[in-house]
């Protein structure tokens, strides 16, 4: 058996592509990983001053599939919950703060929301009834205008959207963000199902997240993880071929594409359209900037932070008070924020002291103590925005999966990019590949048929076998 040849190729090695190879893995596959850069993406964090900081994910949703994984790695005695168990979500508006309402009584009481639409709302819960008709995909203002009013969409919504999805409600889809409540409403009306889901818990991995992504990379078997760039993907009779940035070719049975739209090229020798709308899905820039601070006001007192609505012309997005959640982020009398910006205007970058002087308004409004910075992070294409009619894309995609047997695209363009729905995509993969290896047989045992006595096939002898029909696009 040449050793490149594999059961599973995964593209991408962010934390669904580190997921879905160990769980290949452990069910007897031959794996290979291929990633460019750093195993774990956005996940990152720092050890600064004895402060523990997440440059990206700053928490962790906890669901089934994520709680056994790290059952699974060694690292649920490393979970962390904040110390508050309803932590208060703040937005600071017209220069006050109002607390984010989690209940249809406190919803009555906020100034977030105008009068006609308290009453709105109320009418449309007691009558379990959207007030409105769906036929199809709607902007996230559009959809929630009918319930919590413009107001609501202004002061709620988009300070909530815009540090997680790019924000622009406008823009953003329903359908996509929103798909169980989308559905349910398409096709009932309804607001609400009989079932009251449990609202998760977040919690994060007390000495840094980056402990998920660098504990999985070190289950994985020596030489699953490939350093090189795929520049083509392609497909014959006897399975797919990839080649790499290094000139290298690889043959597996199945791929799997886990780095979103920065994969989607190689998909152009399937489906071109596809490939070229997949690449246009926009991403927005963020920079997180951590302050320390050696206490907080009563203002942030029990509160997960304080989100900013677009009024505010500022770049700061919202402020976390992270070691007041989590008291081991930070040492003893000192207290962590991370604080979310939009990166300054193309073509300039602002220090982190430049950065400080935009947020120190904020800040002076949770902590009279002088703030001192501790990093800055600067992420260039780090929140995808899924805009109307992004779902019609998904579903080509999946059209795409029931063409060409054995490809799969788990990436962040066609799912959500919350860490635990990266780990649920990686887990819903499985399923779906077990599936389909009863119909991979015969390809697999082409697969292994090949022999070689280098670890990676000459282009001239792939190249040969190949129908120019079918080879991929660098």
């Amino acid at each position: 058996m040449s050793e490149s040849a594999c059961d599973v190729a995964i593209v991408g090695a962010g934390v669904t592509g580190l997921v879905a190879a160990l769980l290949a893995q452990r069910a007897g596959a031959r794996v290979r990983l291929f990633e460019q850069s750093t195993c774990g993406g956005l996940i990152q964090s720092a050890r600064v001053e004895g402060f523990t900081l997440e440059c990206g994910p700053n928490v962790f949703v906890e669901r089934p599939e994520f709680l056994s994984l790290l059952q699974s790695i060694g690292l649920t005695k490393d979970i962390e919950y904040p110390v508050f168990e309803r932590p208060r979500q703040l937005v600071y508006s017209q220069g006050a703060f109002h607390q984010v309402p989690d209940s249809p009584l406190k919803a009555l009481r906020t100034p977030l929301l105008e009068g006609a639409a308290k009453r709105k709302a109320l009418f449309a819960m007691l009558r379990n009834k959207y007030p409105g008709k769906l036929t199809s995909d709607v902007s996230v203002a559009e959809f929630f205008l009918p319930l919590i009013g413009r107001r609501g969409v202004d002061k709620i919504l988009e300070p909530a959207l815009r540090g997680i999805y790019g924000g622009e409600c406008e823009r953003l889809s329903s359908e996509f963000l929103f798909p169980l409540l989308f559905e349910r409403i398409k096709q009932s009306g309804k607001l609400r199902s009989g079932a009251r889901a449990k609202r998760p818990k977040a919690f994060r991995l007390r000495g840094g997240n980056d402990k998920l992504s660098r504990a999985l990379e070190q289950v994985l078997q020596a030489q699953t993880v490939v350093h090189s760039r795929v520049t083509s993907l392609s497909r014959d009779s006897e399975g797919f071929t990839l080649t790499t940035d290094t000139g290298q070719f690889f043959r597996s049975a199945s791929v799997v594409l886990s780095a979103g739209n920065n994969a989607a090229e190689l998909l152009a020798g399937f489906d071109a359209a596809l490939a070229a709308d997949l690449q246009k899905v926009p991403a927005v820039g963020l920079e997180v900037l951590h302050v320390a601070v050696d206490a907080l006001l009563p203002s942030a007192q029990g509160a997960f932070g304080m989100l900013l609505p677009a009024e505010s012309e500022s770049r700061v997005l919202g402020i976390m008070f992270s070691s007041h959640l989590f008291p081991s982020a930070a040492p003893p009398g000192q207290e962590l924020l991370t604080i979310c910006l939009r990166p300054a205007s193309a073509g300039t970058a602002c220090t982190p002291a430049e950065s400080l002087r935009e947020a120190r308004y904020f800040i002076s409004k949770v902590s009279s103590c002088e703030p001192r910075v501790l990093k800055q992070t600067i992420w260039p294409c780090a929140l995808p925005k899924y805009c109307v009619g992004h779902m019609d894309m998904v579903r080509r995609a999946r059209a795409l999966e029931a063409r060409v047997p054995g490809l799969f695209l788990i990436g962040r363009d066609v799912g959500k990019p919350g860490v635990s729905d990266r780990v649920s995509a990686a887990f819903q993969w499985m399923e779906t590949w077990k599936t389909s290896q009863s119909i991979n047989v015969p390809l697999q045992a082409a697969l292994s048929s090949r022999s070689s006595s280098s670890s990676a096939l000459s282009a001239e002898s792939i190249a040969e076998k190949l129908s120019p029909s079918l080879r991929g696009n660098g």
